[in-house]
């Protein structure tokens, strides 16, 4: 949760806790300290989690291939790898979503790659709603990114592995603030 905090306080303003590894009761526990530390201003949603997400009025956030979440259940957004599912996220009401694998990462070697005219066409098919790139997006490709339709960015190494979190953070939020200059 240091990591977290440090990326908080370097402007991070939304939180998707993923953790596959935890049993249930875990995930359950540590989405309730998360829940609890974050400031009100962060949103935060639930990997593959709507029953946490619904008891703590947070989100979640479904795969690809996820069934759609029933009628009434919390807000979502949706992970994405290509226009036909960016339009299919749009149509059942997606929060969000998060399109990749933009560029290569460490995360996930050796997937097909959707470059910018992949996430240009992601960002076309899901319109209006907002869409975030993933994969090997870091400061220097914010602008990039952008350029293709994207509202923003998610991020893993590009925080998690970096010497200082919370500088890392501020960085990409900095570029984010920039837009298109």
């Amino acid at each position: 949760m240091t990591v977290v905090g440090e990326a908080v306080a370097g402007g991070v303003r939304f939180v998707l806790l993923r953790e596959r590894d935890l049993d249930a009761q875990a995930f359950t526990r540590l989405a309730g300290r998360l829940h609890r530390a974050l400031p009100r201003d962060v949103v935060l949603a639930f990997h593959s989690r709507p029953d946490v997400a619904e008891a703590l009025g947070a989100g979640v956030h479904l795969a690809e291939a996820a069934p759609p979440l029933p009628p009434g259940g919390p807000w979502h957004g949706r992970s994405v790898h290509g226009p036909g599912a960016a339009a299919g996220a749009r149509r059942e009401g997606a929060a969000y979503v998060i399109a990749g694998t933009v560029f290569a990462s460490a995360a996930k070697p050796g997937v097909v790659l959707a470059g910018t005219a992949g996430l240009h066409a992601m960002c076309a098919a899901a319109a209006p709603v907002p869409v975030y790139a993933i994969g090997g997006v870091d400061v220097a490709r914010v602008r990039e990114v952008r350029r293709a339709g994207a509202h923003g960015v998610a991020v893993v190494g590009a925080i998690l592995e970096a010497d200082a979190p919370e500088e890392a953070a501020r960085a990409l939020v900095s570029a984010l603030d920039r837009g298109l200059d």
